[in-house]
């Protein structure tokens, strides 16, 4: 992650910022992700999985302890999976290219 991120300071601040990983293109087919009802309910275990690996990550190799550096104040079901497809086939706003290009 970029330094202009500022990964430190999402993890420290109390509310309840938090990465996100947006999937596009075939990657987003082949991993099972649901872009469409629900995505980020509990029905979606692609979309569970890969962002409790990334939220596992920050942990494990980011620093991002609770109670430590990560200092959010309640928690939020984001800080704990926060990840959604790019539903290119329902077509994108007038000017808008899918991600992955």
């Amino acid at each position: 992650i970029a330094d202009e991120f500022n990964l430190h300071g999402v993890h420290a601040t109390t509310m309840g910022a938090t990465p996100c990983v947006l999937v596009g293109g075939s990657a987003r087919l082949e991993a099972g992700l649901n872009s469409a009802h629900g995505a980020l309910g509990s029905g979606s275990r692609a979309n569970a999985a890969i962002g409790r690996t990334l939220k596992l990550v920050l942990n494990n190799c980011g620093g991002a302890k609770l109670g430590g550096t990560e200092s959010t104040t309640l928690g939020s079901p984001a800080k704990f999976s926060l990840c959604v497809a790019e539903a290119e086939e329902e077509g994108l706003p007038a000017g808008w290219a899918p991600y992955h290009h």
